[in-house]
């Protein structure tokens, strides 16, 4: 008798089959092709294979595309992650060459922004000062100046003028 009301499975049930006999959703003839030495993002994207989640990049890609040359809103939602690992010029290049209208992101990822542009460094050492129960603790409430260089640099990126097919770029014209 157990003092336990749940009781181990039983496997009566279950029914075996072989692998020669299983129909699997992916095959070697299925797997990616290297793309060759210096090849175009294009020829990279039709070196991925035709399922799952690479089918569902290319889907992704002619939507944006799509959206570029209707004039439509392009608007992407990020994590912190995107910001924390240096993604950020990426972003900026994609706004001004009409490939993001606007971005939602989550508190992590403004705050990876905000550090980036007044200290110009981020991410801190979590393991390190939670035991001592450091994290995120400033000893007094950051400084907030617009005099930083790498606000200055973050902020002229983001204001330069837009490049390409984007309908900021149109309406300024």
């Amino acid at each position: 008798m157990s003092i336990y009301s749940i009781h181990p499975i039983t496997l009566g049930a279950v029914h075996t089959y072989t692998l020669a006999s299983r129909k699997s959703k992916v095959s070697v003839r299925d797997f990616a092709k290297p793309p060759s030495a210096n090849a175009s993002l294009t020829k990279f994207l039709d070196s991925l294979p035709n399922f799952l989640a690479a089918e569902n990049l290319r889907h992704l890609l002619r939507a944006i595309h799509s959206a570029r040359k209707r004039r439509k809103a392009i608007l992407w939602g990020i994590g912190g992650h995107v910001i924390k690992v240096g993604l950020g010029p990426v972003l900026i290049d994609l706004m001004k060459r009409g490939f993001v209208s606007s971005i939602a992101m989550n508190g992590a990822a403004l705050i990876h922004d905000f550090e980036i542009a007044l200290a110009g460094n981020t991410s801190e050492d979590v393991d390190a000062g939670l035991g001592e129960g450091q994290f995120g603790m400033p000893p007094k409430p950051a400084s907030t100046s617009t005099n930083s260089p790498n606000f200055r640099i973050a902020f002229e990126s983001a204001t330069e003028k837009p490049r390409g097919n984007s309908s900021r770029a149109a309406s300024s014209k």
